[in-house]
């Protein structure tokens, strides 16, 4: 009975611990806005806009907005992961073009969800 409580607490720490270390980078992104602010709504299978220019090499913030549904915007190339309505990134993009995507299956219309952003 005492080996059982033992390997049940230390489970317990175990489990306690991943969810403290669980989403570092989306908590460096969130809240935080900088230079020009650009709302990226996602709806229905799209983004609104989805073609976006910045300028290069000055911080930008990304901001989504869910206006219905579960929805996400991932930029790999800026290191974005946004997953919920309202979450904001700042980036810095060399020049270039970097495609985004909804990372969340969200129904038969998923793979229409992305769009680009160009950095000039």
């Amino acid at each position: 009975m005492k080996k059982g409580m033992t390997t049940l607490a230390i489970a317990m720490s175990l489990m306690l611990g991943l969810v403290g270390c669980a989403g570092g980078n989306q908590s460096q992104q969130s809240g935080k806005t900088s230079g020009q602010v650009i709302e990226i709504s996602a709806s229905n299978f799209q983004f609104k806009p989805n073609k976006i220019e910045i300028p290069a090499n000055k911080d930008v913030t990304l901001k989504l907005k869910v206006a219905n549904g579960m929805h996400s915007l991932e930029v790999p190339g800026l290191d974005v992961n946004l997953q919920g309505d309202g979450e904001t990134a700042v980036v810095r993009a060399k020049p270039g073009t970097y495609p985004f995507f909804c990372n969340i299956p969200c129904g038969v219309g998923h793979a229409k969800m992305k769009g680009t952003i160009v950095a000039k």
